[in-house]
């Protein structure tokens, strides 16, 4: 029968023998084995047999019974301890209910007849009462135990207690079932004989420290069967602490093979998407640059071409390609960038640069490529911006490029401009307005979320009319957020657009010169140019030769270029070489042979690498006197 604790029972039965004023007091349950005692005070006694019981004299009673003189009742007269020792005279009893069925009675007995007063009487009364709901609180909690036993015996996690040797104290039978061992087979052992070997220190090292400092702890880990099968299970170390230490750790471990095996799966995916993708920019990159190669070589020769004697006929056609070159040469840029930036590329390398002269560039570019549409493209740059800024000067040049080769193709006729304004100035940086301004064919509001993503076009069927990959804007968008400004467009349709972007400036640049200077003269200064590739070459010639006037001598690599510069140096010495890459030797390594000769070690070098080439000038710095790379 489920019964109250003993020590919750004493104190009634105390209350009892003291509010009655009787040597012994006592509760018992009815059992088969007769009357069970589970709380006396004043006599020593286990069971009493069926024959003898106080409370089965009493079970037909719903209230307090009271015997002044167990003589004179036939209920007890004939009683063994009435008739003989210890010769009980006086009897009380209360019957005890749960839920509604007798279970057993409160009793207290004397020797000597006597009687209760109605306040005896009611104490006895509130004490059997307090006697069933502690009966009734008991047989709850023992059933509420039960059900989560039978949860525990029947869930499919494995419900273990761990003691302090890591051997197991208590397991659910998903343990045994699962894990294929006998509950002696697994108290014989550590728990961690059932765990793999590569995870058992993991664990042993986590349940330690759960003992030691009785803090709960998540842990992982995995079990072996006895078959070999390894499940990976997951669970929370949770210690019992008693007396301020721990004396066992209970866990609940649900299995997350199937889990840890999707994880797995999805890193893979992850890892190959990643692999894809890195494929796919490097792939976009190679490409980029093979083409690339081949256009500035179309474009150079291109200029070289206009610059001869030709019939207006025969140089309307040379300007028209060159328009068409430059036009593709921006569109493989434009896939060249969006690839560096997904490739994480593309990394800050700030200068000090002309602002004025780098945009001032681009108009005229700008202006040619508007050549056959009634279109004015104009330039307006704000006066109160120093001459010299500190930035990423080919992103800048990028974005305003996209934005203006963006409104030229979309406006027929009317007019562009470039608008550089001081937007707000702070004492550390100066944040600069740019606006490329068209009456071109415009946008709706709705289609306004459109125009800065890749490879989209408000009207896929604008890229039969104006020609594009839908790479301009959305790369713009990309170089403007790497160097920390705002991008957006204000547009009407029929009317025009304003496409603007802010970037902040640092001040560090302000009162500075440019590193280069279209001002110097390099008039009949003696150059060695050294390039592996012939039509390059070319082109890089006639601009030092032809619009610098400057004494050309060319090399194809460096053990020519070596030889000629030694050759050179007594008589009349080159006093600056440009380089670009060369088939017998890396750039670092021909400048660490320049300055090791003390007949060349004070030539200028002058590296030209391409726009988008990552430039690592600590290196530059360690072969000696620094050599200037220029972006080309």
């Amino acid at each position: 029968m489920t019964t109250p604790a003993v020590q919750e029972l004493d104190a009634v039965v105390a209350e009892a023998a003291r509010s009655a004023n009787v040597p012994v007091a006592f509760v018992g349950f009815v059992e088969k084995a007769g009357e069970a005692i589970k709380a006396a005070r004043g006599w020593n006694v286990a069971v009493i047999p069926p024959a003898v019981s106080f409370a089965i004299r009493i079970a037909n009673q719903t209230d307090v019974v009271v015997v002044p003189d167990t003589t004179l009742d036939a209920r007890f007269s004939s009683h063994p301890l009435v008739t003989g020792a210890p010769n009980i005279r006086f009897y009380a009893g209360v019957p005890i209910f749960d839920d509604g069925t007798f279970i057993g009675a409160l009793s207290v007995i004397d020797r000597a007849p006597r009687t209760l007063s109605a306040e005896q009487v009611s104490i006895l009364r509130l004490l059997a009462k307090q006697v069933s709901r502690e009966v009734e609180v008991r047989r709850e909690k023992d059933e509420l135990n039960e059900r989560f036993r039978e949860f525990f015996e029947q869930t499919d996690d494995f419900v273990m207690s761990i003691g302090p040797d890591l051997r197991l104290i208590h397991s659910n039978e998903t343990v045994t079932n699962v894990l294929g061992y006998s509950r002696e087979e697994l108290s014989a052992q550590a728990l961690t004989g059932v765990i793999a070997p590569d995870a058992r220190e993991e664990f042993r090292s986590a349940i330690a420290d759960v003992f030691t400092t009785g803090e709960s702890r998540v842990v992982e880990t995995v079990f072996v069967t006895s078959g070999g099968k390894r499940i990976v299970v997951e669970g929370t170390l949770r210690p019992r602490v008693s007396d301020g230490r721990t004396s066992m750790v209970r866990v609940i471990f649900r299995d997350i093979t199937e889990r840890s095996e999707f994880e797995s799966e999805l890193g893979n995916a992850r890892d190959a998407a990643l692999e894809a993708a890195r494929l796919k920019s490097q792939f976009l990159t190679n490409v980029s640059h093979e083409i690339r190669t081949p256009m500035n070589g179309i474009i150079g020769m291109l200029d070289l071409l206009e610059s001869t004697s030709m019939n207006e006929e025969q140089r309307d056609y040379a300007r028209q390609a060159h328009a068409s070159a430059d036009q593709l040469l921006s569109i493989v840029n434009n896939v060249l960038y969006v690839s560096n930036v997904e490739a994480g590329g593309l990394g800050s390398a700030n200068t000090d640069f002309d602002l004025y002269k780098t945009l001032q560039r681009v108009v005229e570019v700008m202006k040619v490529a508007a050549l056959g549409k009634d279109i004015e493209v104009d330039f307006s740059y704000d006066k109160q911006l120093p001459p010299i800024l500190r930035g990423h000067q080919g992103k800048l040049r990028q974005v305003v490029t996209n934005l203006m080769e963006n409104a030229i193709k979309f406006t027929e006729e009317g007019k562009v401009m470039l608008r550089v304004v001081q937007q707000t100035e702070t004492d550390t940086h100066r944040v600069v307005r740019f606006e490329v301004h068209d009456s071109g064919i415009g946008v709706s509001e709705e289609d306004r979320l459109l125009l800065f993503e890749k490879f989209s076009q408000v009207d896929g069927s604008q890229s039969r009319r104006y020609q594009g990959t839908g790479l301009g804007l959305a790369t713009a968008r990309q170089l403007v957020e790497t160097l920390g400004g705002l991008i957006d467009v204000d547009s009407r349709l029929g009317v025009g657009s304003m496409f603007w972007f802010t970037i902040p400036f640092p001040k560090s640049a302000q009162g500075r010169k440019p590193i280069a200077s279209s001002d110097l003269d390099f008039k009949d200064r003696r150059v060695l140019l050294i390039d592996q590739f012939p039509t390059s070459r070319k082109i890089v010639h006639h601009y030092l030769e032809g619009s610098w006037g400057m004494r050309v001598d060319v090399a194809q690599n460096a053990i020519a270029a070596l030889a000629t510069m030694r050759q050179a140096a007594e008589a009349d010495p080159f006093r600056v070489v440009v380089f670009d890459a060369m088939p017998d030797i890396d750039a670092f390594s021909f400048a660490k042979e320049v300055h090791a000769d003390s007949r060349i070690a004070a030539t200028s070098m002058i590296h030209l690498v391409a726009t988008n080439n990552d430039i690592n000038r600590e290196r530059m710095r360690e072969v000696g006197r620094p050599t200037r790379a220029v972006m080309a």
